[in-house]
């Protein structure tokens, strides 16, 4: 980095960030087609999602650190290749918006409440291919 077009300065620069989610879920099943080979599934999930963003710039460390509602909207087909087993297709919707995060340096630390277009989306859309195993 030369900001100033005559001096240098090295050091390392990333980001990692983490969000997790723990929340009550509604799973639905249905059977489909004649031989019952076939399931549509659904599920709605609902429960806390929790921010963390670990960032080094030049040696000096940031976190940010928050908490918000979640909800999970989830569709999917399944194939049963026997009772207990069977290939799936997902497709998810993750929301959460987050509001309020602690930022915490060397200096310190403070609560920041981001609004409008400040505020961090945490919203995802998967889409998945799996096996699953009934038991």
């Amino acid at each position: 980095l030369t900001p100033d077009g005559m001096e240098m300065y090295y050091g390392r620069a990333g980001e990692r960030i983490f969000v997790n989610f723990a929340g009550l879920s509604l799973f639905t099943i249905f059977e489909a087609g004649k031989s019952n080979k076939w399931g549509i599934n659904s599920s709605v999930t609902i429960g806390p999602a929790f921010y963390r963003n670990e960032t080094e710039i030049f040696n000096e460390h940031i976190l940010f650190k928050g908490a918000t509602l979640g909800t999970d909207f989830s569709f999917g087909a399944e194939y049963f290749l026997s009772p207990g087993f069977s290939l799936t297709f997902d497709t998810s919707y993750f929301m959460a918006k987050l509001r309020n995060v602690n930022i915490t340096t060397q200096q310190g630390s403070q609560d920041v409440e981001m609004e409008g277009d400040q505020a961090e989306s945490l919203s995802r859309l998967n889409l998945a291919l799996g096996v699953v195993f009934y038991w």
